[in-house]
């Protein structure tokens, strides 16, 4: 087979697992992969996760074509669920404070901020602080906020810009 129709093939299975990119695209990475392996190109289900794992490292922002409804950008608010791969643009805990977010982030915690002369204790009917995420989220053309309801296990206030989600996004302009 040659490159075009293995870059179809694999583009036609990209698309089937919702990823959408454009297929000059996939036809380079195809033509990248073809020149690293010099004794032939891998199986096609061996190509097809090689140029996903290219895509998994990809900003969106160069490769991606556009999954969101249009107009998603001029609503106040809504839902949005479709089978959409969007991209982690940034990610923050909007359930705790700036500031302490920062330090910790930069490894400067001090424990005795904490310190007072009277001994703090949490009331056992005031509720532990539960975190909720505000992401700005991404297609590659646009650029909405997404906020996690109820805590996404693979979500962290660590995950990387660049992480593809897909999921039922909640999303405001």
């Amino acid at each position: 087979m040659e490159l075009v129709g293995i870059s179809s093939s694999v583009n036609n299975w990209l698309k089937r697992q919702h990823v959408m990119v454009l297929d000059e695209w996939v036809h380079a990475c195809v033509e990248w992969l073809n020149s690293e392996y010099q004794e032939g190109l891998p199986s096609i289900a061996e190509l097809q996760q090689l140029v996903y794992e290219q895509w998994l490292d990809s900003d969106l922002n160069e490769v991606g074509t556009p999954c969101l409804p249009n107009g998603i950008t001029q609503q106040q608010k809504g839902f949005f669920n479709g089978n959409c791969i969007l991209q982690i643009n940034s990610l923050r805990d909007v359930s705790t404070p700036a500031y302490s977010q920062l330090t910790k982030l930069r490894g400067k915690e001090n424990e005795n901020a904490t310190v007072t002369a009277t001994q703090q204790t949490q009331d056992r009917f005031e509720p532990k602080s539960n975190r909720m995420l505000m992401l700005r989220l991404t297609d590659g053309h646009e650029n909405i906020q997404g906020m996690e309801f109820a805590p996404i296990p693979s979500l962290s206030v660590n995950t990387s810009p660049g992480t593809k989600v897909r999921d039922s996004i909640a999303s405001s302009h």
